[in-house]
Formats: structure tokens, C-alpha cells, sequence
């Protein structure tokens, strides 16, 4: 073990805690435990089948597609029931598609109510079952059901070639690849695996470049590993199986790097989790089947995949890196630079915040986790923002298609971090007020569990209270050794003016406590003022402290800290004093784009105290090598100032999801563009760009040579930068019609109907390239002297 975690002093106030970070330690050592035997995992499934056949029996009952065919695979496994396999076919059979030629053609209703197919998810989660249903399971089925089963299944063949969701959209990008591989080799439909291969290949490529989008999701993890698992233990071909490896190898190490094991959960700041007051999710499945957490009372399995995979445990170079105290997680999960996110990590605290808010409404922005036993359902301290009096998140509302979800409010959010100071600021625009149904409030939820709270140097009750806090009052929580400093710099309530604070136990059920800022003053049907509402938290955390007295010396240090706070209607700032450096945070209305902060987000992909250790696994796949031969700078191409210069678009340095066709009728027999999978656009990334060394500076006129077969994919992004930054030609949207063959077409702004001459300097400048709509190909550029 590393000895920095085995010097961290711990002074929990009980044998009982004592005992049980002992017993955290020595868990630490392997964390790769014997993994679950079937024996035990089946039955839990069977149960859960005959919970779905129960309901499929009562009139009017509403069951879901994916559970169909979770059970027609746990009864085909356990061997009993096929009259009931039969019977659930025939209920999925009714929820399926079948209308030759509309877009749901192959997929599933969710839910049996549902008019239509309203989520197209739906197809991805029961084709995972159903190919495994019929990989193992088909010569046991009667004649008839089996040609059933086969008919479904080629439909929903179809249903996944068709569904195309964005690699961004982490966990179905997998799911669905993985399906299309698994499902296309069952059923002997090799055009649909290499369908399956090439969307896998692109995901690693936006893996490479972006990180993970879904980023350390208790519940989506669970579903990437689920599918990346599977394919590497049952594709047919050894390239499949080490593409998937890899990428399990890198999910597997996020997953240890922002694992706490003292409080035995995925910690740190998540996007899309369904459980904000614990972080527990379908990750949890796998974990335990692998024997890293203990099956809590009440827990039962619901996956299938440790009857299919024979080593499911964590690879030890990953779990070797979660015993590294402390440590400093940094990730990417985007394009632009505030998609980012920072956790650090100590032996009896964790401290996190996302640079800027993921698209949903599912994340936890800022979080710190404390030690403690997974089966006491200890809270964690996590930021939600809320206007439906829903402070912990349980109150389901429609999603606006199938789901019922218990959605936060979304605000505009920033956030920086300087290992053991988190900064965050929340606005909420008009436009995030729309669910909300109730007093605005922004809270940071914790567990009442604690050795103690102070405001200042005054420790307080919190049972049973709602207490006032100071305007400039630190609030510290106190747990062992650690101990987490909160401030609230600066409040905007709806009518403009300063928000109270308080600490607050409405005596809920779920052990939680809360610091809530109220941002609405009397009744809640408030009009909306034209400032917008906001807050800013700043936590500290402290680890390590032995004693009484080095707790102390953590809150008047904290508590004398600088914060300076400029606040108008048009713009904020926030800049405090950090323990080792300053943070900063600032924006300006309309709080549409990413804030400034200091320090600068982090860049790496996947990193570990600085270094990219995801690029490092990543780069183990051939995929990616083949990807960054692509991606290396071409030589610059010398413009001629007498004739016209003509260069292979092909010859770019280009990012995902660009790649190279082939096409006889192309010049050189390829070209460039964005495949039509998971619907890639400029949001999605990817730029190709081309150096031109201009021999005499003047006017040029720019052409391409295009097919652009549609008016669905007829279009590209285009501009032109000097060596200083500086844009020659600003980024236009270039749009050169529709034409089903290879055709030159004169680069020109919309709406203009002649082109006009660039003036190029001498030396070199940049043309970049940024798709716009998948399908668009070009083969070649021109560049012409004006007058020529």
C-alpha cells in the first residue's frame, strides 16, 4: 500500500469508527476480491422475472420493454418456465415496430401504455438481452417460438442500425455498438457488425479527444462497463475483444481513481445520477459482482453479466492507483475547455466540482464525501438546486417523452478548483425556472451523522433546528480527522437584494441535514426580477487533523481567508483565497457561455496528479494509433501566384469524427468527411485543418470539390486564420448545394451570390474545416489568384 496513505493520522472518536477504517485499509490491499459465483446471482434474477410475469398477468398492468427480455433470458438461464418465455415474447412482439419504413421501425414502446415509441433507447437495453438470448438459448426453444424470437430479433436489428445516437451520449453509444456487434454475429449479419466496429471505433476516437461525457455517473458507469464487458469476453474477432478491453481498461481506472474507499462510494462531482443523497447507482451491480462490495441486506443482483464473464474484477494496475492518498483526479468531458472536472482526494475526505454544467439536469456540480459505512446510508454533501421544495431530490416529474425523473432546476453553473478549494457560482436565468413550482432555493445537503458542526468557533445543534447563519459566517463540518469549511461569498435573491442563510433538519428520513440560501422572500409566486438570482459556495477541505487543536487552526484560517466579491446586474466576480493559490470565478449576463476562472480548467482526458494516464491506455489500441497518424499536421501546401493550386482534402490533420472514405470517382480514390453515425455536428467537435504558405500576399479565390447528395448533408464550417490568431476569413456557414456527383463549387458567405477574393498575407496561414452535417464529403481544394 502507499505509504502516504498509511501515514494520514486518523482520530475518529470511537472504537467502532476506528475498527471500521481498519478495516477500509486492509480492504484497500485488493481490491480485486473472488468474484461472485452464479450460483448466487441467478436466483435474484429468476425472482425478478417472476416479478415481471406476476405483472404481465394482471390486466391493465404497465411493464416495460427491456424487463421482457430480462426475463426470457433469467428463465432460458435457470432452465424453467418456457411457457412463460413464450408469453413474454408475445408481449415484447406487441411492443415492437413493425410499420415497414417509419423511423421506429425495429424498436420498442417502453412502457406497454406508451402510444408509440417515444424512447429509442429502448432497442439498445433489450437487444443486449436478446442477443444473449439467442447466442446461448435458442436450441432450447420450441421451433415456433424460436422463429419468433428470430423475427424479433432481426427487426430489432434494424432498430439499431437505425437509432445512430451521438458517441457523446457515452452509455447508449456503447450499448448500442456492443449490440450491433453481438447481435449482428448471432444472427450472422456481418454488414451489421462492421456497422457495430466502426461505431466503436469512433467512440474511441471522441474517447481520445473529449474524455467521457457521462462522466463518473453511478448509474451510466454501470451500463458502459456492462457492454464493454460483454463484447470483450463473447465478439468473435481478437480486434473486437482488444478494442473492447481497452476501453474497459480506461472506464475501470476512472472508476478506481474516483473511488473512495473509506466512504465505499464513486465519489466526486458526477453528471447524470439518479441518486443525489448517496451516489449509489447500476455501477454498483458489477462492483459487487466482482466481489469489491459487499452485497449490503436487502441488495439483489439485476445483471447478467458475471454469468458470461469469467474475470470481471478490476485490473490491478487500476487498483493500485486507488490507494494513492492523496491524489488529484482531473478529466475532460467535451469540446470546449470549461467541460471539465477536478476531485481530490484524501484518506478521509474528498472534495470535487465540474468547471461547468453537463446538458442535464441529473448532476451533482460540487461534492465532498466523508468516511463511512456504505450499509449506514450516510448522505453525502452535495449542491442541488431547487424550486419544487424538493431539497433531496425524490420528487419524480415527467421528463416530457416516457420517463418520470426527479430533475433538479439547471442553472448556469462555474466552478474552479485548487485541490483542497472548491469555488462555484449558480445564476439562475428565466429560462431555469421554468419547472419550478416553489420557493427557489440553492442547497448543499450533508449527513447529520458527524462528530460535529460549528458556525465560526461556536459549535451548534443541528437536530431538530433550523438556525440562522451569519452574513460571512464559515459553517464547518467536522468527521475523524477531516473536516469540510463552507462559505457563501455572495447571494441574489429574485427581488435583487442579499439572501439568508440556514442550517436546516426538517427531520426527513433520509439522515440528511442542509445549508440552504433562499433566494425567494414571502410567496413564491414572486414575479421574476431582472436581475437573475445566484450564489457562490467556497469549500475547503481539511484532512488529517489529529487533534482538537489542528481543527482549530483549519477554521481560523479558513475563516480568515479573503473573499472579494464584485457584484453588479450585468457581470459578477468571485475571487478568493485559496489555500496555495487564488480561485476566481467571473461571468456576465446574459450567463450563456463559460465563465473565466483561475486556475485555468484541466486538460487532460483522464488524469492522475498531472499526467494523462487515459490517453495513456488509449494509446494501447491500434484504432488510436491508426487515428493519430490521421491526426499528425500535414505539410504545408505552397499557394502558386500565377495559377491555380489544388490539394486532397484528404491530406488534413483531422480530428474526430472526420474520416477518410473511399470513392473510384474521387481524385485519388478518397475523400473527407463525417460518416452518418450518431448524428455528428459542429456541437459534436471535430476540425480538419490545412497549412498554406502564401509566396505573395493578395487576393485568392477558394473552391472545393464536394458531394453533397441531400439537403440534409450539404454543408461544412469554414474560415481562415493568419499565423497571429487573427481571422481572414471569419467562420462561415458554406453551403454549396445539393450535388449527387463530384462537383467544384466556390466557397461564398449565405447569401451572397458571388464569391469574394480572400486577401491572404505572405507566410503562412490556417483554412480550417468543421462539420456541420454528417454525410457531407469533400475530395478536394483550390486555390486561384484573384483575376486568374
Amino acid at each position: 500500500m502507499n505509504s502516504s496513505f498509511r501515514s494520514q493520522p486518523f482520530a475518529f472518536h470511537s472504537a467502532r469508527r476506528l475498527g471500521f477504517a481498519c478495516a477500509l485499509l486492509l480492504s484497500a490491499r485488493a481490491l480485486i476480491a473472488a468474484q461472485v459465483p452464479r450460483e448466487q446471482i441467478l436466483p435474484d434474477l429468476v425472482a425478478r422475472a417472476d416479478g415481471t410475469w406476476r405483472k404481465l398477468a394482471r390486466p391493465g398492468a404497465v411493464y416495460g420493454c427491456r424487463e421482457l427480455f430480462t426475463a426470457m433470458l433469467a428463465y432460458a438461464e435457470a432452465r424453467v418456465h418456457p411457457d412463460r418465455i413464450s408469453a413474454l415474447a408475445a408481449a415484447a412482439e406487441q411492443m415492437q415496430n413493425r410499420e415497414t419504413g417509419h423511423r421506429a421501425y425495429g424498436n420498442f414502446r417502453w412502457y406497454s401504455r406508451d402510444a408509440e415509441v417515444l424512447d429509442y433507447n429502448a432497442v439498445d437495453f433489450c437487444m443486449q438481452h436478446g442477443a444473449l438470448l439467442w447466442r446461448f438459448h435458442r436450441d432450447s426453444l420450441a421451433p415456433e417460438l424460436r422463429e419468433r424470437l428470430r423475427v424479433m430479433l432481426e427487426l430489432g436489428l434494424h432498430g439499431l442500425v437505425n437509432h445512430r445516437p451521438r458517441t457523446t451520449y457515452t452509455n447508449i453509444a456503447l450499448l448500442n455498438a456492443s449490440d450491433l456487434i453481438l447481435l449482428g454475429e448471432a444472427l450472422g449479419h456481418p454488414d451489421a457488425v462492421q456497422e457495430g466496429e466502426r461505431r466503436l471505433a469512433l467512440f474511441i476516437k471522441t474517447l481520445w479527444e473529449e474524455g467521457a461525457h457521462e462522466f463518473v455517473s453511478p448509474t451510466y458507469y454501470g451500463v458502459d462497463l456492462e457492454s464493454l464487458l460483454l463484447l470483450a469476453a463473447l465478439a468473435q474477432t481478437a480486434e473486437t475483444r482488444a478494442l473492447a478491453d481497452t476501453l474497459a481498461d480506461y472506464f475501470w481506472t476512472d472508476i478506481a481513481l474516483n473511488w473512495h474507499t473509506p466512504s465505499e462510494r464513486l465519489a466526486g462531482a458526477h453528471s447524470r445520477t439518479y441518486d443525489y443523497l448517496f451516489g449509489f447507482g447500476e455501477l454498483d451491480q458489477i462492483l459487487s459482482a466482482a466481489g469489491w462490495l459487499p452485497c449490503a441486506p436487502g441488495f439483489r443482483f439485476a445483471t447478467f453479466v458475471p454469468l458470461y464473464v469469467k474475470a470481471l474484477g478490476m485490473p490491478p494496475e487500476a487498483a493500485a492507483l486507488n490507494t494513492r492518498y492523496p491524489r488529484l483526479v482531473e478529466q475532460t468531458w467535451g469540446t470546449t475547455p470549461a467541460c471539465a472536472r477536478t476531485h481530490w482526494l484524501c484518506p478521509d475526505v474528498t472534495l470535487s466540482t465540474a468547471w461547468s454544467a453537463y446538458h442535464g439536469r441529473m448532476d451533482i456540480a460540487l461534492s465532498a464525501d466523508l468516511p463511512g459505512p456504505r450499509d449506514a446510508r450516510l448522505p453525502r454533501l452535495a449542491f442541488i438546486p431547487d424550486g419544487r421544495g424538493d431539497p433531496y431530490g425524490k420528487l419524480r416529474i415527467s421528463d416530457g417523452k416516457v420517463h418520470d425523473k426527479a430533475f433538479h432546476l439547471g442553472p448556469w453553473w462555474a466552478g474552479a478548483q485548487d485541490k483542497a478549494d472548491a469555488l462555484g457560482v449558480a445564476v439562475y436565468r428565466e429560462s431555469d425556472l421554468q419547472d419550478a413550482t416553489g420557493p427557489l432555493a440553492s442547497h448543499l445537503i450533508f449527513r447529520k451523522r458527524l462528530d460535529g458542526v460549528w458556525i465560526g468557533d461556536t459549535r451548534v445543534a443541528v437536530e431538530g433546528a433550523t438556525r440562522s447563519v451569519p452574513t460571512g459566517a464559515a459553517v464547518f463540518l467536522r468527521q475523524g480527522s477531516a473536516a469540510i469549511g463552507i462559505r457563501v461569498p455572495w447571494t441574489r435573491g429574485q427581488d435583487g437584494a442579499a439572501c439568508p442563510v440556514a442550517l436546516v433538519d426538517d427531520g426527513n428520513a433520509f439522515g440528511a441535514a442542509r445549508l440552504t440560501v433562499s433566494h425567494t422572500r414571502g410567496d413564491a409566486s414572486i414575479s421574476r426580477a431582472h436581475v437573475p438570482a445566484g450564489v457562490a459556495f467556497w469549500l475547503r477541505a481539511g484532512s488529517g487533523m489529529a487533534d482538537d487543536r489542528a481543527f482549530a487552526a483549519f477554521r481560523r484560517a479558513f475563516t480568515a481567508a479573503e473573499a472579494e466579491v464584485q457584484a453588479a446586474p450585468e457581470r459578477i466576480g468571485i475571487h478568493v483565497a485559496g489555500t496555495t493559490q487564488r480561485l476566481s470565478i467571473t461571468a456576465a449576463t446574459p450567463f450563456t457561455s463559460a465563465a473565466q476562472t483561475r486556475p485555468a480548467p484541466p486538460t487532460a482526458t483522464l488524469g492522475l496528479d498531472g499526467e494523462n494516464i487515459g490517453r495513456r491506455i488509449l494509446a494501447r489500441s491500434p484504432a488510436i494509433q491508426t487515428y493519430l497518424a490521421m491526426r499528425r499536421p500535414a505539410p504545408p501546401v505552397t499557394l502558386s501566384p500565377e495559377h491555380a493550386t489544388v490539394w486532397e482534402a484528404e491530406h488534413a490533420c483531422a480530428t474526430v469524427p472526420y474520416e477518410i472514405g473511399t470513392d473510384a470517382e474521387a481524385s485519388g480514390g478518397a475523400y473527407l468527411w463525417v460518416p452518418e453515425v450518431g448524428g455528428q455536428s459542429s456541437s459534436g467537435g471535430g476540425r480538419a485543418t490545412y497549412r498554406l504558405q502564401v509566396g505573395r500576399a493578395g487576393p485568392y479565390r477558394l473552391e472545393g470539390r464536394v458531394l453533397t447528395p441531400t439537403p440534409e448533408d450539404d454543408s461544412f464550417f469554414l474560415s481562415v486564420r493568419a499565423a497571429d490568431g487573427s481571422e481572414l476569413l471569419p467562420e462561415i456557414l458554406w453551403s454549396p448545394g445539393v450535388f449527387t456527383t463530384w462537383t467544384w463549387r466556390t466557397v461564398k458567405a449565405p447569401g451572397q451570390k458571388a464569391a469574394a477574393a480572400i486577401e491572404l498575407p505572405q507566410g503562412e496561414v490556417t483554412l480550417l474545416l468543421r462539420p456541420r452535417e454528417p454525410g457531407s464529403k469533400i475530395d478536394q481544394f483550390r486555390v486561384t489568384p484573384a483575376g486568374r
